[in-house]
Protein backbone atom coordinates (compact mmCIF):
# COMPACT_ATOMS: atom_id res chain seq x y z
CA UNK A 1 0.00 0.00 0.00
CA UNK A 2 1.62 3.19 -0.99
CA UNK A 3 1.91 6.23 1.67
CA UNK A 4 -0.75 8.23 -0.48
CA UNK A 5 -3.14 4.94 0.16
CA UNK A 6 -2.57 5.25 3.22
CA UNK A 7 -3.10 8.72 3.59
CA UNK A 8 -6.57 8.75 1.86
CA UNK A 9 -7.68 5.40 4.57
CA UNK A 10 -6.98 7.89 7.29
CA UNK A 11 -8.84 10.79 6.32
CA UNK A 12 -11.60 8.35 5.57
CA UNK A 13 -11.28 6.76 9.11
CA UNK A 14 -11.08 10.60 10.96
CA UNK A 15 -14.06 11.64 8.54
CA UNK A 16 -16.64 8.39 9.86
CA UNK A 17 -15.42 9.22 13.34
CA UNK A 18 -15.61 13.41 13.78
CA UNK A 19 -18.26 15.84 11.58
CA UNK A 20 -15.42 18.76 11.39
CA UNK A 21 -13.04 16.22 9.36
CA UNK A 22 -15.91 14.78 7.61
CA UNK A 23 -16.50 18.88 6.71
CA UNK A 24 -13.19 19.07 5.75
CA UNK A 25 -12.92 15.80 3.40
CA UNK A 26 -16.30 16.97 1.99
CA UNK A 27 -14.48 20.06 0.60
CA UNK A 28 -11.44 18.53 -0.52
CA UNK A 29 -12.74 15.37 -2.40
CA UNK A 30 -16.57 16.39 -3.09
CA UNK A 31 -16.33 19.65 -3.46
CA UNK A 32 -12.80 19.68 -4.94
CA UNK A 33 -11.79 23.34 -3.66
CA UNK A 34 -10.04 25.13 -0.38
CA UNK A 35 -12.20 24.84 2.80
CA UNK A 36 -12.09 28.78 4.19
CA UNK A 37 -11.24 26.91 7.78
CA UNK A 38 -12.17 28.83 11.07
CA UNK A 39 -12.32 28.01 14.82
CA UNK A 40 -16.15 28.61 14.38
CA UNK A 41 -16.49 25.63 12.29
CA UNK A 42 -15.16 23.25 15.25
CA UNK A 43 -17.24 24.88 17.52
CA UNK A 44 -20.37 24.46 15.45
CA UNK A 45 -19.20 20.60 14.68
CA UNK A 46 -19.13 20.01 18.77
CA UNK A 47 -22.22 21.05 19.26
CA UNK A 48 -24.10 19.06 16.32
CA UNK A 49 -22.02 16.09 17.84
CA UNK A 50 -23.72 16.36 21.49
CA UNK A 51 -27.17 16.99 19.57
CA UNK A 52 -26.74 13.97 17.70
CA UNK A 53 -26.03 11.94 20.73
CA UNK A 54 -28.82 13.15 22.90
CA UNK A 55 -26.62 15.47 25.15
CA UNK A 56 -28.23 18.63 23.34
CA UNK A 57 -31.87 19.11 22.79
CA UNK A 58 -33.28 22.36 22.07
CA UNK A 59 -30.52 24.63 20.45
CA UNK A 60 -30.70 28.10 18.73
CA UNK A 61 -27.76 28.97 17.08
CA UNK A 62 -27.51 32.48 16.06
CA UNK A 63 -24.62 33.89 13.65
CA UNK A 64 -24.31 36.23 10.54
CA UNK A 65 -25.10 35.28 7.19
CA UNK A 66 -22.92 33.68 4.57
CA UNK A 67 -20.54 32.40 7.47
CA UNK A 68 -21.71 29.01 6.67
CA UNK A 69 -24.07 27.93 8.88
CA UNK A 70 -26.42 25.97 6.24
CA UNK A 71 -23.64 24.00 4.78
CA UNK A 72 -22.43 22.52 8.09
CA UNK A 73 -25.78 22.39 10.00
CA UNK A 74 -27.50 20.95 6.74
CA UNK A 75 -25.43 19.70 3.78
CA UNK A 76 -22.84 18.25 6.21
CA UNK A 77 -24.66 17.31 9.17
CA UNK A 78 -27.51 15.20 7.70
CA UNK A 79 -25.56 12.98 6.05
CA UNK A 80 -23.24 12.50 8.55
CA UNK A 81 -25.53 11.69 10.77
CA UNK A 82 -27.36 9.03 8.56
CA UNK A 83 -23.39 7.47 7.83
CA UNK A 84 -24.11 6.59 11.54
CA UNK A 85 -27.78 6.18 12.07
CA UNK A 86 -29.22 5.05 9.11
CA UNK A 87 -32.78 5.47 10.22
CA UNK A 88 -32.71 8.98 11.38
CA UNK A 89 -35.01 11.24 9.96
CA UNK A 90 -34.82 14.92 9.69
CA UNK A 91 -37.18 17.60 8.83
CA UNK A 92 -34.99 20.73 7.19
CA UNK A 93 -37.65 24.24 7.11
CA UNK A 94 -36.65 27.65 5.42
CA UNK A 95 -38.27 30.55 4.42
CA UNK A 96 -38.32 30.04 0.70
CA UNK A 97 -39.38 26.82 -1.61
CA UNK A 98 -36.45 26.98 -3.89
CA UNK A 99 -34.50 27.78 -0.65
CA UNK A 100 -35.55 24.36 0.80
CA UNK A 101 -36.07 22.56 -1.86
CA UNK A 102 -32.15 23.50 -3.31
CA UNK A 103 -30.05 22.70 -0.16
CA UNK A 104 -32.00 19.01 -0.12
CA UNK A 105 -31.39 18.40 -3.14
CA UNK A 106 -27.83 19.34 -2.99
CA UNK A 107 -27.76 17.40 0.33
CA UNK A 108 -29.07 14.47 -1.65
CA UNK A 109 -26.82 14.59 -4.14
CA UNK A 110 -23.74 14.36 -2.05
CA UNK A 111 -25.54 10.90 -0.17
CA UNK A 112 -25.65 9.84 -3.49
CA UNK A 113 -21.72 10.33 -4.65
CA UNK A 114 -18.84 8.66 -4.85
CA UNK A 115 -16.91 10.69 -2.33
CA UNK A 116 -19.73 9.95 0.30
CA UNK A 117 -19.98 6.11 -0.49
CA UNK A 118 -16.02 6.01 0.43
CA UNK A 119 -17.07 6.88 3.89
CA UNK A 120 -20.40 5.14 4.66
CA UNK A 121 -22.26 2.06 2.94
CA UNK A 122 -24.68 4.35 1.05
CA UNK A 123 -28.39 2.72 1.39
CA UNK A 124 -30.79 2.81 -1.55
CA UNK A 125 -33.12 5.74 -1.57
CA UNK A 126 -36.19 4.27 -1.67
CA UNK A 127 -38.03 7.95 -2.32
CA UNK A 128 -35.77 10.05 -4.23
CA UNK A 129 -37.79 13.37 -4.79
CA UNK A 130 -36.53 17.20 -4.46
CA UNK A 131 -38.11 18.40 -1.31
CA UNK A 132 -37.97 14.71 0.27
CA UNK A 133 -36.06 11.48 -0.37
CA UNK A 134 -35.47 8.26 2.14
CA UNK A 135 -33.45 5.22 2.55
CA UNK A 136 -34.17 1.47 2.89
CA UNK A 137 -33.46 1.94 6.74
CA UNK A 138 -36.04 4.35 7.26
CA UNK A 139 -33.77 7.79 7.42
CA UNK A 140 -33.85 10.59 5.33
CA UNK A 141 -34.95 13.86 5.00
CA UNK A 142 -37.94 16.19 4.44
CA UNK A 143 -37.61 19.61 2.98
CA UNK A 144 -40.39 22.51 3.61
CA UNK A 145 -41.18 26.03 4.12
CA UNK A 146 -42.50 28.17 6.17
CA UNK A 147 -46.47 27.57 5.73
CA UNK A 148 -45.70 24.60 3.52
CA UNK A 149 -47.48 21.13 4.15
CA UNK A 150 -46.02 19.22 7.21
CA UNK A 151 -48.83 16.53 8.36
CA UNK A 152 -48.44 13.26 8.37
CA UNK A 153 -44.07 14.37 8.44
CA UNK A 154 -42.02 13.42 11.63
CA UNK A 155 -38.54 13.71 12.13
CA UNK A 156 -35.98 12.97 15.29
CA UNK A 157 -34.21 16.17 14.48
CA UNK A 158 -35.77 19.47 12.97
CA UNK A 159 -33.61 21.97 11.38
CA UNK A 160 -35.40 25.22 11.20
CA UNK A 161 -32.98 27.46 9.09
CA UNK A 162 -33.75 31.57 8.65
CA UNK A 163 -37.45 31.38 8.25
CA UNK A 164 -37.77 34.43 8.59
CA UNK A 165 -36.29 36.38 4.96
CA UNK A 166 -34.06 39.44 5.96
CA UNK A 167 -36.19 41.19 3.42
CA UNK A 168 -39.61 40.73 5.47
CA UNK A 169 -37.91 41.05 9.15
CA UNK A 170 -39.95 44.56 9.33
CA UNK A 171 -43.30 42.66 8.42
CA UNK A 172 -45.32 42.20 11.53
CA UNK A 173 -47.19 40.02 9.95
CA UNK A 174 -44.21 37.95 8.78
CA UNK A 175 -42.98 37.80 12.21
CA UNK A 176 -45.39 36.22 13.54
CA UNK A 177 -46.21 33.77 10.81
CA UNK A 178 -42.89 32.40 11.46
CA UNK A 179 -43.14 31.94 15.00
CA UNK A 180 -46.95 30.51 14.74
CA UNK A 181 -45.38 28.07 12.25
CA UNK A 182 -42.74 26.72 14.72
CA UNK A 183 -44.58 26.79 17.73
CA UNK A 184 -47.78 25.68 16.00
CA UNK A 185 -46.33 23.08 13.26
CA UNK A 186 -42.94 22.20 13.42
CA UNK A 187 -42.16 21.54 17.16
CA UNK A 188 -45.38 19.09 16.99
CA UNK A 189 -43.57 16.73 14.64
CA UNK A 190 -40.61 16.29 17.04
CA UNK A 191 -40.43 11.78 17.48
CA UNK A 192 -38.20 10.43 20.31
CA UNK A 193 -34.79 8.40 19.29
CA UNK A 194 -32.92 5.59 21.06
CA UNK A 195 -34.47 6.88 24.54
CA UNK A 196 -33.30 10.60 23.65
CA UNK A 197 -36.36 13.65 22.76
CA UNK A 198 -36.70 14.98 19.78
CA UNK A 199 -34.34 17.72 19.04
CA UNK A 200 -34.69 21.02 17.10
CA UNK A 201 -31.73 23.50 16.15
CA UNK A 202 -32.87 26.64 14.72
CA UNK A 203 -30.10 28.42 13.04
CA UNK A 204 -30.66 32.62 12.06
CA UNK A 205 -29.23 35.80 11.97
CA UNK A 206 -30.97 37.83 13.97
CA UNK A 207 -33.62 40.35 11.85
CA UNK A 208 -35.54 41.72 15.01
CA UNK A 209 -35.86 41.85 18.34
CA UNK A 210 -39.21 40.20 17.81
CA UNK A 211 -38.09 37.26 15.76
CA UNK A 212 -38.17 33.56 16.31
CA UNK A 213 -35.33 34.08 18.31
CA UNK A 214 -36.19 36.52 20.56
CA UNK A 215 -39.70 35.18 20.78
CA UNK A 216 -38.00 31.64 22.09
CA UNK A 217 -35.79 33.81 24.63
CA UNK A 218 -38.69 35.60 26.49
CA UNK A 219 -40.92 32.74 26.77
CA UNK A 220 -39.34 29.32 26.41
CA UNK A 221 -35.43 30.46 27.51
CA UNK A 222 -34.97 28.18 30.55
CA UNK A 223 -35.32 25.19 27.86
CA UNK A 224 -33.44 26.16 25.17
CA UNK A 225 -29.31 26.45 24.60
CA UNK A 226 -28.54 29.80 22.89
CA UNK A 227 -25.32 29.86 20.52
CA UNK A 228 -24.60 33.38 19.94
CA UNK A 229 -21.66 33.97 17.03
CA UNK A 230 -21.21 37.91 16.89
CA UNK A 231 -18.92 38.96 14.20
CA UNK A 232 -16.83 41.26 16.27
CA UNK A 233 -16.97 41.07 20.17
CA UNK A 234 -15.99 43.89 22.45
CA UNK A 235 -14.17 41.55 25.41
CA UNK A 236 -12.88 38.51 25.47
CA UNK A 237 -14.80 35.58 25.35
CA UNK A 238 -14.02 31.54 25.70
CA UNK A 239 -16.58 29.20 24.11
CA UNK A 240 -16.05 25.93 25.12
CA UNK A 241 -18.33 23.07 24.75
CA UNK A 242 -17.54 19.07 24.81
CA UNK A 243 -14.34 18.87 23.66
CA UNK A 244 -13.62 22.31 22.00
CA UNK A 245 -12.21 25.20 23.54
CA UNK A 246 -11.66 28.83 22.21
CA UNK A 247 -10.36 31.86 23.46
CA UNK A 248 -11.43 34.53 21.54
CA UNK A 249 -9.88 38.18 21.98
CA UNK A 250 -11.48 41.23 22.80
CA UNK A 251 -11.99 43.02 19.19
CA UNK A 252 -11.25 39.96 16.77
CA UNK A 253 -13.10 39.22 14.19
CA UNK A 254 -15.35 36.15 14.07
CA UNK A 255 -14.12 34.89 10.50
CA UNK A 256 -11.02 37.05 9.45
CA UNK A 257 -10.61 35.14 6.46
CA UNK A 258 -14.15 36.25 5.59
CA UNK A 259 -14.26 39.52 7.00
CA UNK A 260 -11.38 41.75 8.37
CA UNK A 261 -12.43 44.29 10.88
CA UNK A 262 -11.63 46.80 8.34
CA UNK A 263 -14.45 45.09 6.12
CA UNK A 264 -16.61 44.54 9.08
CA UNK A 265 -16.26 48.35 9.57
CA UNK A 266 -17.35 49.14 6.00
CA UNK A 267 -20.31 46.67 6.30
CA UNK A 268 -21.74 48.47 9.07
CA UNK A 269 -21.30 52.13 7.53
CA UNK A 270 -23.13 50.49 4.79
CA UNK A 271 -25.48 48.75 6.06
CA UNK A 272 -26.49 51.25 8.98
CA UNK A 273 -26.00 50.50 12.19
CA UNK A 274 -29.69 49.19 13.19
CA UNK A 275 -29.17 46.54 10.28
CA UNK A 276 -25.68 45.90 11.35
CA UNK A 277 -26.15 45.11 14.84
CA UNK A 278 -29.19 42.77 14.71
CA UNK A 279 -27.51 40.60 11.82
CA UNK A 280 -23.85 40.31 12.12
CA UNK A 281 -23.86 41.16 15.94
CA UNK A 282 -26.92 39.01 16.61
CA UNK A 283 -28.38 42.09 18.87
CA UNK A 284 -31.11 43.40 17.35
CA UNK A 285 -31.90 46.93 19.10
CA UNK A 286 -35.81 48.60 19.37
CA UNK A 287 -35.83 50.75 16.18
CA UNK A 288 -37.65 53.34 17.71
CA UNK A 289 -35.68 56.39 15.06
CA UNK A 290 -32.47 56.25 14.86
CA UNK A 291 -32.90 54.51 11.60
CA UNK A 292 -31.33 56.78 9.52
CA UNK A 293 -28.09 59.42 11.16
CA UNK A 294 -28.72 62.63 11.05
CA UNK A 295 -26.51 63.52 12.91
CA UNK A 296 -24.22 65.26 10.65
CA UNK A 297 -27.04 66.39 8.20
CA UNK A 298 -25.18 69.67 7.06
CA UNK A 299 -23.06 66.91 5.57
CA UNK A 300 -25.30 66.02 3.08
CA UNK A 301 -26.19 68.89 1.86
CA UNK A 302 -24.41 70.18 -1.79
CA UNK A 303 -24.47 73.47 -3.55
CA UNK A 304 -26.08 74.10 -6.60
CA UNK A 305 -22.41 74.85 -8.35
CA UNK A 306 -21.33 71.01 -6.89
CA UNK A 307 -23.75 69.04 -8.12
CA UNK A 308 -22.46 67.08 -11.40
CA UNK A 309 -24.20 66.66 -14.88
CA UNK A 310 -27.45 64.62 -13.91
CA UNK A 311 -29.71 62.05 -15.17
CA UNK A 312 -33.13 63.22 -13.79
CA UNK A 313 -36.60 61.69 -12.69
CA UNK A 314 -39.64 63.02 -10.40
CA UNK A 315 -41.01 60.77 -8.22
CA UNK A 316 -44.88 60.68 -7.55
CA UNK A 317 -46.64 59.53 -4.71
CA UNK A 318 -50.03 59.82 -4.45
CA UNK A 319 -51.60 59.05 -0.85
CA UNK A 320 -54.95 56.93 -0.13
CA UNK A 321 -56.51 59.93 1.04
CA UNK A 322 -56.86 63.79 1.30
CA UNK A 323 -58.25 63.89 5.16
CA UNK A 324 -56.56 65.09 7.98
CA UNK A 325 -54.24 62.62 9.23
CA UNK A 326 -53.84 60.66 6.38
CA UNK A 327 -50.39 60.54 4.30
CA UNK A 328 -49.00 63.52 2.69
CA UNK A 329 -49.10 63.51 -1.58
CA UNK A 330 -45.26 64.05 -2.13
CA UNK A 331 -43.62 64.76 -5.57
CA UNK A 332 -39.76 64.99 -5.50
CA UNK A 333 -37.27 65.50 -8.35
CA UNK A 334 -33.83 63.55 -8.13
CA UNK A 335 -30.69 63.39 -9.85
CA UNK A 336 -28.47 60.08 -10.38
CA UNK A 337 -24.77 60.00 -11.83
CA UNK A 338 -21.60 58.18 -10.71
CA UNK A 339 -19.41 59.48 -8.77
CA UNK A 340 -15.49 59.04 -8.85
CA UNK A 341 -15.17 55.06 -7.61
CA UNK A 342 -18.41 54.67 -10.57
CA UNK A 343 -20.89 54.41 -7.70
CA UNK A 344 -24.42 56.11 -7.94
CA UNK A 345 -24.50 59.62 -6.82
CA UNK A 346 -27.74 61.32 -5.66
CA UNK A 347 -29.16 64.06 -5.14
CA UNK A 348 -32.32 65.37 -4.17
CA UNK A 349 -33.31 68.39 -5.97
CA UNK A 350 -36.93 69.61 -4.77
CA UNK A 351 -39.77 67.73 -2.77
CA UNK A 352 -43.04 69.22 -2.89
CA UNK A 353 -45.90 67.76 -0.68
CA UNK A 354 -48.89 68.22 1.27
CA UNK A 355 -52.68 67.39 1.33
CA UNK A 356 -53.78 68.43 -2.24
CA UNK A 357 -57.12 67.82 -3.98
CA UNK A 358 -56.71 66.00 -7.35
CA UNK A 359 -56.55 69.30 -9.55
CA UNK A 360 -53.88 70.89 -7.11
CA UNK A 361 -52.13 67.56 -7.43
CA UNK A 362 -51.67 67.86 -10.63
CA UNK A 363 -51.02 71.54 -10.94
CA UNK A 364 -48.19 70.91 -8.07
CA UNK A 365 -46.66 67.92 -10.48
CA UNK A 366 -47.10 70.48 -13.52
CA UNK A 367 -44.78 73.16 -11.93
CA UNK A 368 -42.32 70.18 -11.20
CA UNK A 369 -42.12 69.45 -14.77
CA UNK A 370 -41.77 72.67 -16.38
CA UNK A 371 -38.62 73.40 -14.11
CA UNK A 372 -37.39 69.93 -14.80
CA UNK A 373 -38.28 69.65 -18.20
CA UNK A 374 -36.31 66.53 -19.30
CA UNK A 375 -37.06 64.41 -16.12
CA UNK A 376 -38.95 61.22 -16.46
CA UNK A 377 -41.53 61.33 -14.45
CA UNK A 378 -42.50 57.84 -12.66
CA UNK A 379 -45.79 57.56 -10.75
CA UNK A 380 -46.76 54.88 -8.05
CA UNK A 381 -50.39 53.49 -9.63
CA UNK A 382 -51.99 52.96 -5.93
CA UNK A 383 -53.50 55.33 -4.48
CA UNK A 384 -55.15 57.52 -7.29
CA UNK A 385 -52.02 57.07 -9.45
CA UNK A 386 -53.49 55.65 -12.20
CA UNK A 387 -56.65 58.25 -12.31
CA UNK A 388 -53.64 60.73 -12.43
CA UNK A 389 -51.44 59.31 -14.68
CA UNK A 390 -54.25 59.37 -17.40
CA UNK A 391 -55.09 63.16 -16.21
CA UNK A 392 -51.53 64.11 -16.71
CA UNK A 393 -51.84 63.06 -19.97
CA UNK A 394 -54.77 64.49 -20.79
CA UNK A 395 -54.04 68.16 -19.46
CA UNK A 396 -50.85 68.27 -20.80
CA UNK A 397 -51.63 68.26 -24.04
CA UNK A 398 -53.95 71.50 -23.48
CA UNK A 399 -51.11 73.23 -20.72
CA UNK A 400 -48.58 72.56 -23.94
CA UNK A 401 -50.96 74.33 -26.31
CA UNK A 402 -51.29 77.46 -23.99
CA UNK A 403 -47.74 77.25 -23.34
CA UNK A 404 -47.16 77.25 -27.04
CA UNK A 405 -49.77 80.58 -28.12
CA UNK A 406 -47.94 82.15 -25.18
CA UNK A 407 -44.09 81.44 -26.92
CA UNK A 408 -42.73 79.22 -23.77
CA UNK A 409 -41.38 76.31 -24.48
CA UNK A 410 -43.60 72.51 -23.84
CA UNK A 411 -43.19 70.03 -21.56
CA UNK A 412 -41.86 67.01 -22.92
CA UNK A 413 -41.75 64.53 -19.79
CA UNK A 414 -42.05 61.08 -20.52
CA UNK A 415 -45.32 60.10 -18.20
CA UNK A 416 -45.41 56.69 -16.81
CA UNK A 417 -46.98 54.28 -13.64
CA UNK A 418 -44.34 51.65 -12.39
CA UNK A 419 -44.83 48.34 -10.70
CA UNK A 420 -44.56 47.59 -7.25
CA UNK A 421 -43.41 44.24 -6.70
CA UNK A 422 -46.44 42.31 -4.45
CA UNK A 423 -43.64 41.46 -1.87
CA UNK A 424 -41.41 44.77 -1.96
CA UNK A 425 -43.08 46.87 1.72
CA UNK A 426 -42.46 50.14 2.10
CA UNK A 427 -40.15 49.83 4.64
CA UNK A 428 -37.95 47.34 2.34
CA UNK A 429 -38.33 50.01 -0.14
CA UNK A 430 -36.88 52.75 2.01
CA UNK A 431 -34.19 50.76 3.66
CA UNK A 432 -32.94 50.73 -0.05
CA UNK A 433 -31.81 54.27 0.75
CA UNK A 434 -29.95 53.40 3.37
CA UNK A 435 -26.03 52.40 2.20
CA UNK A 436 -26.30 55.64 -0.19
CA UNK A 437 -26.96 57.87 2.81
CA UNK A 438 -24.50 56.42 5.04
CA UNK A 439 -21.88 56.43 2.20
CA UNK A 440 -22.60 60.11 2.03
CA UNK A 441 -23.59 59.37 -1.54
CA UNK A 442 -26.98 60.89 -1.13
CA UNK A 443 -27.01 64.49 -1.06
CA UNK A 444 -29.60 66.57 -0.86
CA UNK A 445 -29.70 70.52 -2.79
CA UNK A 446 -28.84 73.06 -0.04
CA UNK A 447 -32.21 75.02 -1.94
CA UNK A 448 -33.97 72.12 -2.65
CA UNK A 449 -37.93 73.46 -1.48
CA UNK A 450 -39.26 70.89 1.36
CA UNK A 451 -35.44 69.98 2.68
CA UNK A 452 -36.91 70.46 6.22
CA UNK A 453 -39.61 67.90 5.75
CA UNK A 454 -37.11 64.83 4.63
CA UNK A 455 -35.06 65.88 7.69
CA UNK A 456 -38.20 65.36 9.75
CA UNK A 457 -38.99 62.29 7.86
CA UNK A 458 -35.43 60.78 7.87
CA UNK A 459 -35.02 61.47 11.98
CA UNK A 460 -38.48 60.12 12.51
CA UNK A 461 -38.46 57.06 10.71
CA UNK A 462 -38.83 53.78 12.22
CA UNK A 463 -39.64 50.59 10.53
CA UNK A 464 -41.77 48.74 13.33
CA UNK A 465 -44.17 51.58 13.19
CA UNK A 466 -47.43 52.20 10.57
CA UNK A 467 -46.02 56.02 9.59
CA UNK A 468 -48.29 58.33 8.09
CA UNK A 469 -45.31 60.88 7.84
CA UNK A 470 -42.72 59.00 5.64
CA UNK A 471 -44.11 59.50 2.03
CA UNK A 472 -41.20 62.02 0.96
CA UNK A 473 -38.54 59.72 1.61
CA UNK A 474 -40.71 56.79 0.13
CA UNK A 475 -41.41 58.24 -3.08
CA UNK A 476 -37.53 59.20 -2.85
CA UNK A 477 -36.89 55.38 -2.41
CA UNK A 478 -37.52 55.07 -6.08
CA UNK A 479 -34.05 56.12 -7.48
CA UNK A 480 -32.57 53.21 -5.64
CA UNK A 481 -34.90 50.26 -5.92
CA UNK A 482 -35.97 50.52 -9.18
CA UNK A 483 -33.91 48.00 -11.40
CA UNK A 484 -34.77 50.36 -14.58
CA UNK A 485 -32.76 53.62 -13.13
CA UNK A 486 -29.90 54.54 -14.81
CA UNK A 487 -27.47 57.24 -13.86
CA UNK A 488 -25.38 60.16 -15.94
CA UNK A 489 -22.31 58.64 -17.44
CA UNK A 490 -19.76 61.28 -18.69
CA UNK A 491 -19.38 61.21 -22.35
CA UNK A 492 -16.46 60.02 -24.00
CA UNK A 493 -16.28 62.34 -27.27
CA UNK A 494 -17.68 65.64 -27.85
CA UNK A 495 -19.88 64.30 -30.83
CA UNK A 496 -21.46 61.70 -28.11
CA UNK A 497 -21.76 64.90 -25.19
CA UNK A 498 -23.78 66.86 -27.90
CA UNK A 499 -26.17 64.50 -28.82
CA UNK A 500 -26.56 64.16 -25.01
CA UNK A 501 -27.04 67.49 -24.75
CA UNK A 502 -31.14 67.63 -24.26
CA UNK A 503 -31.48 64.31 -22.62
CA UNK A 504 -29.90 65.00 -19.40
CA UNK A 505 -30.65 67.71 -17.19
CA UNK A 506 -27.91 69.95 -15.42
CA UNK A 507 -28.03 72.49 -13.00
CA UNK A 508 -26.49 75.77 -13.94
CA UNK A 509 -22.75 76.59 -13.26
CA UNK A 510 -20.48 79.45 -13.28
CA UNK A 511 -17.90 79.20 -16.39
CA UNK A 512 -14.34 78.61 -14.97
Amino acid sequence: MTEFSEHILLRRELARRNLYEFVKYKFEFYYSMPFLDNWHYGYLCEILHLILQGQLHNVIISMPPSYGKTEIVARCFIPYALGLYPNIKFIYASYGDELSKSVSVETRDFFKSKTYRGLFANSKLIMDKAEQWFNDKGGGLFATTVGGAITGKHCHIGIADDLLKASESYSEASRKNSITYFTESFLSRLLAYQDNPGRMIVIMQRLHKNDLTGYLKEVAKDTWEEVNLEALNTEKKTYKIGNFIYKREANEALFPKRHTIEQLALIKQTMGEYAFNAQYQQQPDDANGGFFDISDFSNHLISDFDIPKQKIYIFIDPAESTKDGSDNRAIVCVGISQNHNELPLIVLLDCFYGKWNHQEFIEQSFIMMSEYESAEVRIEPKGGGITLESNLQKQILILNAQRQREGKRVLTNIIKTFKVPQNLSKHEKIATLLPAWNQNRLKIRKNARGISQIQQELRKYNPDRKANDDNCIDALSGITWQSDIYPYRQAKSIEVQSGLRDTYYSLPRWRV
